[in-house]
């Protein structure tokens, strides 16, 4: 049996770069900063001749398809790798970069090469358009195990082995394996809250020994959703690296990356360091409307809960946090398994 299966969707595992994903998420918010507050994929393109024969072969026998977009994050200070699933996307047209092929204009940005290996020049670029209703990008997570553990089948219907290199079908028998991993780190997503400033060198504040995005990882590793800024939003704040002044992200566009990761996460982590509270250079208090909520009406449906980690000296923090830790705690033990606790997560064995 080759798990072929014509009545349902085709599922795709396709690799994606960490700075082209900053970039398409950059396209995502020209896309809907002025519609509802949500941030959705727009669009997945791709000059994969790997890609063309799947959507050939999906469109031949009138199947739907559904994206999985995996991405490949550094760990910190020498770790391992982290297989993190951005984001996840029901396909709802397709077009083709050629001459007398029609392509709506806000999709036009998406016709643009993103390898110039020798394969991919030679291969038009298919635009696949997602459907917003049924399309969402994912916080930065660990789902290394669970690739691991699918069943793969090549352009051929045959079965394939080994982590998907660019892209993949998933075999129609494993297609829920990979929904329940999903699922799992939509229910158990921290939103990491921390003042950018405090943690340049050099800076005077008082702070942890560690750094956000050795902590992000801890938590990542523990089996969690985390949307920290390093990992989930555009970086650099620009369109371009040299890009003038004027191309920054707005203040409604960088509202609209922290109110997606607020509406995916159940809890709210502030490291309070000696700045936290204050506003930016801009003048906008970013970490304090992350930290109490008013970073967008839209929130998700569950009460949050909140947790701050804090020096010597803590202040009263409004909201008051459900629990609070000195940054001193061993945060390999003690704050991960308190913190998997309040999100309902039993075992230390992941999903």
């Amino acid at each position: 049996m080759n798990g072929r299966d014509d009545t349902v969707p085709m599922h795709l595992v396709c690799r994606i770069q960490p700075h082209r994903l900053r970039g398409w998420r950059e396209y995502a918010v020209d896309s809907n900063s002025q519609v509802a507050g949500i941030l959705r994929p727009e669009a997945y393109s791709s000059s994969s001749p790997v890609f063309h024969s799947y959507v050939k072969q999906a469109t031949e026998a009138g199947r739907s398809i559904v994206l999985w977009i995996v991405t490949r994050h550094n760990g910190a200070g020498g770790q391992r790798a982290v297989f993190s699933l951005a984001a996840k996307m029901n396909v709802r047209a397709l077009y083709e970069s050629k001459p007398d092929q029609y392509l709506p204009f806000r999709l036009r940005r998406y016709d643009r090469p993103w390898k110039t290996g020798s394969s991919h020049t030679k291969v038009k670029r298919l635009i696949a358009e997602g459907d917003p209703e049924n399309s969402r990008f994912n916080p930065a997570c660990d789902i290394r195990e669970c690739l691991a553990s699918l069943d793969y089948l090549n352009v051929k219907g045959q079965r394939a082995s080994g982590h998907p290199q660019t892209v993949m079908q998933v075999d129609p028998n494993s297609i829920k394996r990979l929904e329940d991993t999903a699922r799992h780190v939509a229910f158990h997503t921290v939103f990491l809250s921390y003042k950018h400033d405090d943690f340049k060198a050099g800076a005077p504040a008082l702070r942890p020994p560690w750094q956000p995005k050795a902590l992000a990882y801890r938590l990542i590793r523990a089996g969690l959703g985390v949307w920290f800024d390093g990992l989930c939003a555009s970086q650099p704040a620009r369109r371009d690296a040299i890009a003038p002044e004027k191309d920054l992200l707005t203040d409604e566009e960088v509202g609209l990356l922290l109110a997606e990761g607020h509406r995916q996460s159940l809890v709210v982590l502030g490291i309070d360091t000696s700045r936290y509270l204050t506003p930016g250079t801009g003048g906008v208090n970013w970490t304090l409307r992350e930290y109490d909520g008013s970073i967008s009406s839209q929130i998700r449906g569950e009460p949050q809960q909140r947790f701050v980690l804090h020096g010597p000296n803590p202040r009263r923090l409004t909201p008051e946090p459900h629990c609070a830790k000195y940054w001193e705690i061993d945060v390999d033990t003690d704050f991960v398994s308190e913190l998997r606790a309040m999100l309902g997560v039993r075992s230390q064995t992941k999903v």
